[in-house]
């Protein structure tokens, strides 16, 4: 059936539904069947009232307008049943019915993919981790997969860019949007040079829980997960928990005992997660060859790796999935060629494209402020007496900030610019 019929069933359905997985498995047939079969009992055992209601109220056909303004935004509509779709995310139980896809979508098949997460406010330790390995990541031959979020998802990016490697931004709101607004020229270029993945309609807002079904995405894309720095409790941390749902592998790097940001990290490597200090380590575990496999002149040749090829190794109880029979495909899936990646581009001066300022509009008050900071943190009270505004406005004013991604806060009220 059209893509409209899939665009139909995943707005019944809602982004993340946690019973997405088991529709698809009992309705083979994929949209058209559920279409076909709509009024049937078997359908409204496996729905809430809300999907059978969101689906009885709208048609296919309904979506027709979407569809093709999708096409104008060149955005490739990628349903469970293309051979693009990624079949490292069709056994998750919320796998999306949708994928929309900007850029090289056979990145997302056939290659070993690395999932790199960490905080979105680190410290000059994790930035500097993130960059070395997600470097030498991409230089290796690996698909570096994150979150576009500001912080250490960002620098995953830019590094893997940087490298002339290749990278998949997996984004929490629709194509024509951006958040943070100062990560627009990242994903075009990521856009140009990799892959950008969302599961929501083009110009979706970014909504809260948008951020926390992203992360899923990004733990299904990937063969293993890394995580640089982050709080024990945080939205990182449950990248690393959806990961452990699926079976993949986790990999953290080790922080002093003395900072926040690495409790989490520390406390994955007491449970049993892979100590990462640099992409050998990585590519160990998949007995795959030794970094530094780039060519000069050109994009990173990928390291190809089929779903099948992946055996999952048992780890610790507690922190890894046990039961892996999810992540099992079918025979005739294991003989299906997977689509093959053309020769990759070399990415042209990618630092430099990236390091160009955006136009991010903020108020007179905010650029007052914006002119007391620097890469050093500096505190609230010095910016008081340089601005002559008092600690209400100027806090209102790094509000302003931070929300259109040109500061970030770190502990104590210090304040830096984002770079």
């Amino acid at each position: 059936m059209p893509n409209e019929a899939w665009m139909w069933l995943a707005a019944g359905l809602g982004p993340g539904a946690q019973n997405s997985g088991a529709v698809l498995a009992a309705f083979p047939g994929g949209a058209a069947q559920v279409w076909d079969e709509r009024d049937t009992t078997k359908l409204r055992l496996l729905l809430t009232p809300k999907q059978m209601k969101r689906l009885k109220e709208t048609k296919p056909k309904d979506f027709l307008p979407l569809l093709e303004e999708t096409k104008k935004q060149n955005v490739q509509v990628v349903p469970f049943s293309s051979p693009l779709y990624p079949q490292m995310l069709k056994p998750i139980e919320s796998a999306p019915p949708v994928l929309y896809i900007k850029g090289d979508a056979t990145l997302l098949n056939g290659n070993l993919c690395i999932g790199m997460v960490g905080a979105r406010e680190p410290s000059a330790y994790g930035v500097e981790v993130m960059k070395e390995l997600g470097k030498q990541v991409a230089a290796a031959g690996m698909v570096v997969v994150s979150g576009l979020a500001a912080g250490l998802d960002s620098e995953a990016h830019k590094a893997a860019l940087a490298a002339q490697g290749a990278t998949v931004a997996c984004i929490a709101f629709g194509h024509g949007i951006c958040y943070p607004a100062a990560n627009r020229n990242l994903l075009e270029v990521i856009e140009r040079y990799g892959a950008v993945v969302s599961e929501y309609p083009i110009n979706t807002g970014a909504e809260k829980a948008f951020f926390l079904q992203r992360n899923r995405i990004i733990a299904g894309l990937s063969h293993g997960v890394l995580v640089a720095e982050a709080r024990r409790h945080s939205g990182t941390m449950s990248t690393i928990n959806f990961a452990a749902e699926y079976g993949r592998d986790v990999f953290a790097v080790p922080g002093s005992i003395f900072s926040p940001l690495s409790t989490g990290t520390n406390a994955l490597l007491q449970e049993g997660a892979a100590m990462a200090g640099s992409a050998e380590d990585i590519l160990a575990l998949y007995g795959q060859g030794s970094y530094g496999a780039k060519t000069s002149g050109e994009g990173v040749p990928l390291l190809k790796f089929a779903p099948r090829d992946w055996q999952h190794r048992p780890q610790k109880p507690g922190l890894f999935a046990e039961n892996l029979e999810q992540l099992a495909f079918e025979e005739e899936d294991a003989d299906e060629p997977l689509p093959v990646a053309v020769a990759r581009p070399k990415v042209p001066e990618p630092v430099a494209a990236l390091e160009e300022e955006t136009p991010v509009e903020v108020s007179e008050t905010a650029q007052l402020v914006l002119a007391c900071l620097g890469a050093l943190p500096t505190g609230l009270a010095q910016i008081c007496a340089q601005s002559g505004l008092a600690p209400g406005p100027a806090m209102a004013a790094l509000t302003e900030l931070e929300l259109a991604g040109l500061s970030r806060q770190l502990a104590g009220r210090q304040f830096v610019i984002m770079q």
